[in-house]
């Protein structure tokens, strides 16, 4: 693994998630590359988790703001989906992503939100054994306050 390929604990299970959902809907590696415009190549970084650090960073400022990934970029229903993809478009601009790549994200997560909403429970066993285990060592990582 290059240095420029080093992936963090989220962005691994992040990966590893998108992996294990994507064998879940009987999705190869090469339709989910078609699906992001990337090549096979890519998608397969996008499976160990290289290159999600932009989307990990979102994530943990809506966490900090208490805000959904929806309330942030402006929409709570969808409803007007070229308005919604431009959006999101835009975010993924400012944060850094070349157009093509922001183009084919937006259309991906747009794609996602549309879907009826994942429960916990439909999350793979090991997947979500590894969100709790991080969960948990975060809390314990936490200074206690006094």
């Amino acid at each position: 693994m290059s240095e420029s390929e080093k992936i963090s604990p989220e962005a691994a299970v992040l990966g590893e998630a998108i992996r294990e959902l994507r064998a879940k809907n009987k999705l190869r590696v090469q339709d989910l590359a078609e699906i992001l415009g990337l090549t096979e190549a890519a998608a397969k970084k996008i499976q160990r988790g290289v290159g999600l650090e932009r989307i990990i960073r979102f994530g943990k400022l809506c966490r900090r703001l208490g805000a959904t990934p929806n309330d942030l970029l402006g929409f709570n229903a969808i409803g007007d989906t070229e308005r919604v993809r431009g959006a999101m478009e835009q975010s993924y601009l400012f944060l850094g992503l070349p157009q093509a790549e922001a183009e084919a994200l937006a259309d991906a997560v747009l794609t996602i939100l549309q879907e009826p909403p994942l429960q916990s429970a439909e999350l793979p066993p090991r997947v979500a054994g590894r969100i709790q285990v991080e969960i948990e060592l975060r809390k314990a990582a936490r200074p206690k306050r006094s």
